[in-house]
């Protein structure tokens, strides 16, 4: 089982509230706030349904143990494997050397694994012996990203109570090719 907590919170959105208003056609400031707020709900929402981070956000990953294979990465894309630690046999904190293991941050998801020689390291049996930190999030946000953020928030928008919805939705459409499985 792996644990996750934020080490750096993301900065930005993938969409401004002047954008989302644009596309509402809002002109009013009244309801600033309450875009704002639909913009982020609809983000989260879409990089839940995708398993990826748009913005740039830093994770600690937390495990008890190594894992028989390899580490596989919860969310996507990653742009860096910042660190790998470790508690001994000595139940001292080490940090694994980046010359015994890789990592393909290229294929989705991303996977740290051993290099050709060399196996995961022994860890003190106690909770939480492994911490990988990672970064994800994009350098430049896909437009259909941005386009399905704009679609949800206008339904979000126009359709201010719970209302029952189609299987698939427009905004889903746009996405589903980029979406990773678990």
């Amino acid at each position: 089982m792996i644990k996750l907590s934020i080490e750096t919170a993301q900065v930005a959105w993938a969409v401004s509230v002047d954008d989302l208003k644009t596309h509402l056609r809002v002109t009013i400031l009244d309801d600033n706030a309450y875009i704002t707020g639909l913009g982020k709900a609809a983000q989260a929402k879409i990089e839940d349904y995708t398993n990826r981070r748009l913005n740039a956000i830093t994770y600690d990953m937390y495990m008890n143990d190594f894992p028989s294979i390899g580490i596989v990465l919860p969310y996507s894309p990653v742009s860096a494997v910042s660190s790998v630690k470790y508690y001994d046999g000595d139940n001292t904190l080490q940090t694994w050397s980046t010359d015994e293991y890789e990592y393909d941050i290229i294929g989705e998801p991303g996977v740290i694994s051993p290099k050709d020689g060399y196996s995961f390291p022994e860890t003190y049996n106690k909770l939480n012996a492994v911490v990988v930190q990672f970064v994800t999030g994009y350098t430049s946000i896909p437009d259909e990203f941005v386009e399905a953020i704009k679609l949800l928030v206008y339904d979000m928008y126009d359709n201010r109570m719970d209302q029952p919805r189609e299987k698939f939705t427009s905004w889903q459409s746009l996405i589903y090719s980029r979406k990773i499985f678990s």
